[in-house]
């Protein structure tokens, strides 16, 4: 009778897992492929993990993390396997307005060139805000310190990566503009 409760419980504690994770993994796993491919993608690692899960399997830190970490690496494959098999001259034109294919690969690069040109805290700190939704108290809890330190380190974080950014568009569009003279004598 234990082991039954005991199964129920997991079961209970997947399920919660799933249901706050799934939206965040079909967000992340659309990153990579297209929507329908995503969902397939999403299902394909929840159902593998719960396999696992329902063997014993434990993952070393949270679950969640464990599941969003495979559905990045899970989308990346299948994105590779997508890009192996599509055409360029196949791609649907852009709709008036929308960005074309070439502008998105664009805008891309441009992020992650901001990105890297963070510090490993600042992308920490914007990870487990932005995406994990995470708040200063949350922090708090995880790594110590005050919650007003961990809000003013984030709003930092933050602007840091939109002067980045902003700067990567400035270096795109190759000349000095008003967004150099607003910033400040620091520029």
């Amino acid at each position: 009778m234990g082991a039954q409760q005991e199964g129920g419980e997991s079961a209970q504690t997947f399920e919660r897992v799933y249901r706050e994770a799934a939206p965040a993994a079909l967000r992340q796993a659309a990153r990579f492929v297209p929507c329908p491919e995503a969902e397939d993608v999403v299902a394909t690692v929840f159902t593998e993990v719960y396999r696992r899960w329902v063997d014993g399997w434990r993952p070393d830190g949270p679950l969640r993390a464990y599941v969003l970490a495979s559905v990045r690496h899970e989308a990346w494959r299948a994105a590779r396997r997508g890009r192996r098999w599509q055409s360029l001259d196949v791609a649907a034109p852009a709709l008036p307005g929308e960005p074309g294919p070439e502008e998105c690969v664009l805008e891309a690069e441009v992020l992650r060139s901001s990105l890297r040109a963070l510090t490993p805290r600042q992308r920490r700190l914007l990870w487990v805000t932005a995406v994990e939704g995470s708040g200063p108290r949350d922090l708090v809890s995880q790594d110590g310190g005050s919650a007003g330190a961990w809000a003013a380190a984030t709003y930092r974080a933050r602007r840091r990566l939109r002067e980045a950014y902003l700067d990567q568009h400035v270096d795109c569009a190759g000349g000095p503009t008003a967004w150099r003279t607003r910033r400040g004598p620091e520029a």
